[in-house]
């Protein structure tokens, strides 16, 4: 297919955009590619069920009373867009980067992990063509806080940083730590751990959170759901 529309496109470059509901999509993005393809578009919608009207049952969208399977996009897919970014640009495939972005700072990330192309399209249907303006300013600045000249400068600089399993540091581990300066004593931390499973962080006298570094195992959600910004932090232990 891909070869019979590249030369009916004549001098027209052609793009062909892959879903990330498949196997292996360097595979297919390799066959693409070879079939003549310029460039690749990765990825697309994922099917999903949105809701359900819990007065009527019917799930979302409705249509007379029944529904059906529908195309998830916006940020929600983003991480797995960039995923398959990153995979296919590993690959030394040309990729336009779709499937997620809505700011600048989700076009740096598709930039950075090898598209020389983002797409928007959620996001204008969202908020109409003037997000344009804040793309263009936001990346500006960011470019400028960079010493960077171009948004080219970007393209691929995060794919030497992503490796194999195998290749990351075995022996470093992490544990929370909790800076009681910043702390508004929300019991945030200490409820997810305890309800997570781990049991880690109590409270003292004054509310405040205790990390029992025994039993941190460093995944890290208590500085996710944290409200204050760096008021718990995953510090280094390197064990030998």
């Amino acid at each position: 297919m891909t070869d019979w529309i590249k030369t009916s496109a004549a001098r027209c470059p052609v793009i062909i955009k892959l879903t990330p509901l498949v196997n292996d999509i360097v595979e297919i993005a390799r066959a693409v590619r070879s079939a003549g393809a310029d460039a690749v578009c990765v990825g697309n919608t994922m099917p999903s069920i949105t809701g359900i009207d819990l007065g009527s049952d019917v799930p979302f969208p409705q249509v007379e009373g029944r529904s059906t399977y529908s195309g998830l996009s916006g940020p929600a897919i983003r991480p797995i867009s960039l995923g398959c970014v990153a995979k296919v640009c590993k690959a030394g495939i040309p990729v336009a980067g779709s499937g997620g972005a809505t700011t600048w700072r989700d076009a740096a990330e598709f930039m950075l992990l090898g598209s020389h192309i983002v797409q928007f399209a959620t996001a204008v249907m969202r908020y109409g063509f003037d997000i344009a303006t804040d793309l263009i300013e936001g990346m500006g600045s960011h470019l400028e806080r960079r010493g960077l000249a171009a948004a080219s400068e970007l393209i691929g600089r995060s794919l030497p940083k992503i490796v194999s399993h195998d290749e990351l540091l075995h022996g470093l581990k992490v544990k929370a730590s909790v800076d009681r300066d910043k702390c508004v004593r929300c019991d945030m931390c200490m409820i997810a751990c305890r309800d997570g499973g781990h049991r880690a962080i109590s409270a003292d006298p004054e509310r405040y959170p205790v990390v029992d570094e025994e039993k941190c195992v460093g995944c890290g959600l208590c500085a996710s759901i944290c409200p204050v910004d760096e008021c718990i932090m995953l510090k280094k232990r390197v064990e030998v």
